[in-house]
């Protein structure tokens, strides 16, 4: 399952990530106090695949978390580590995608698409979070009062993390 996979890798493997946008308030330094590895603005450095070939002596990350879609998908299959996985999460960057197959079977790449899933998948999410020691970073909360204004913050795409609307606010 991928959710044990997964847990399993973060348990084992130091993760690198490249940060799509990163707030005035929370720079670099503290996504490595976080627990990044490396951090990336691709905005600012548009070769960022080749800053992670470089850190892990060309072999590449054997995980690519896909947040960005077509505009970056190139980028992502030259990042990732031969066996490696791409996990594509997002898509603000184009749902439209043509891509060559070569470097998916010449690497042997697992590509997972992501969808909300079911109760049971949260709860293996949850204990897999657990049992790996990962801790959520949480932009801000809202009381449940305050959830409309949640939705518009959220909706602005100014935050890093998670945003939490508090039922008991």
């Amino acid at each position: 399952m991928l959710i044990e996979s997964l847990s399993a890798k973060a348990e084992r493997q130091r993760l690198r990530r490249s940060t799509p946008r990163t707030r005035d308030s929370l720079p670099a330094h503290v996504e490595l106090k976080l627990g990044a590895d490396l951090t990336i603005n691709y905005q600012a450095t548009p070769g960022w695949d080749e800053i992670v070939l470089a850190a892990t002596d060309g072999n590449g990350a054997d995980l690519v978390v896909e947040t960005i879609g077509a505009s970056t998908f190139a980028r992502s299959l030259n990042a990732v580590a031969i066996a490696g996985t791409i996990f594509v999460v997002g898509f603000v960057g184009g749902m439209e995608l043509s891509i060559p197959i070569l470097p998916i079977n010449l690497k042997t790449l697992t590509m997972v698409g992501n969808n909300t899933g079911s109760t049971a998948n949260l709860a293996d999410a949850v204990r897999a979070i657990a049992t790996a020691g990962i801790e959520p970073v949480v932009d801000r909360t809202f009381g449940f009062e305050a959830a409309a204004e949640g939705y518009r913050f959220l909706e602005s795409a100014a935050h890093f993390g998670k945003v939490v609307i508090d039922m008991d606010a």
